[in-house]
């Protein structure tokens, strides 16, 4: 797989390339610092309690568009930025 090279912003929605590629384990981006980047799970409510509320920090370089993968957007709610 090949490294992702997009600069993303804060409200974009992002898979991890080591995740299964479902709406449920879709992220949203909550904040940015150079190549590190934070996120949350878009749908916790579809997700056990233990994994729904996690936060994340990754390398950009593991986020990718999920349009690459066809995984859907449906259901999302708008980020407050």
């Amino acid at each position: 797989m090949r490294p992702n090279r997009k600069a993303w912003n804060v409200g974009d929605i992002v898979i991890h390339a080591n995740e299964a590629k479902e709406t449920k384990m879709l992220r949203v981006v909550t904040w940015v610092n150079g190549d590190l980047i934070g996120t949350e799970y878009a749908h916790p409510e579809m997700l056990p309690l233990k994994y729904a509320l996690k936060k994340f920090r990754d390398l950009n370089i593991w986020l990718h568009d999920p349009k690459r993968y066809d995984v859907k957007e449906s259901g999302l709610v708008e980020v407050v930025k």
